[in-house]
């Protein structure tokens, strides 16, 4: 069984949020740019205002992990696991905000498309963001829920 939030390739324009801080790009300070990004781009992960801003106290911060994906290798603008989508055999719980600046939904409908449509389940929620728990948890928690206790839901070995 998969559960795929927001599944699909980051794309941020950092340099309209100040994040770049010298000629080097992304991986001269990662600490600093990670601190930046959290204080500047994470709010927008949430479309809904009216809800409690994201709790990012338990959040474990790595900037070495951070610069392998970010750095000069870019290796998050190379990762595309789309192609090998079709050789999915177990049911998929794929949700998408549509309002996610991340993830755009024509993002997530190119994801969904490249899944077996028999074992796809996609919701688009509407009213949320990137951070699709945060702005509505009652849906992605009750679809969690009915998705992995379904009737089409795998039996687990005890």
């Amino acid at each position: 069984m998969h559960i795929l939030v927001n599944g699909a390739r980051l794309f941020v324009d950092v340099a309209n949020f100040g994040l770049v801080p010298g000629p080097h790009g992304l991986h001269e300070k990662p600490t600093l740019l990670m601190a930046r990004y959290f204080e500047r781009c994470v709010p927008f992960y949430r479309h809904r205002r009216d809800r409690p801003p994201a709790d990012l106290s338990r959040v474990i911060m790595r900037p070495d992990v951070a610069l392998h994906f970010n750095g000069p290798r870019n290796e998050h603008g190379r990762f595309d696991f789309r192609a090998d989508l079709g050789r999915l055999r177990c049911p998929v719980l794929l949700m998408a905000g549509e309002h996610d600046p991340i993830v755009p939904m024509p993002l997530a409908e190119e994801t969904a498309a490249a899944i077996p449509s028999h074992l796809l389940r996609f919701e688009r929620l509407s009213g949320c963001g990137h951070q699709i728990h945060g702005d509505d948890p009652e849906r992605v928690f009750g679809a969690m829920r009915a998705f992995i206790s379904g009737p089409d839901a795998p039996v687990m070995a005890g």
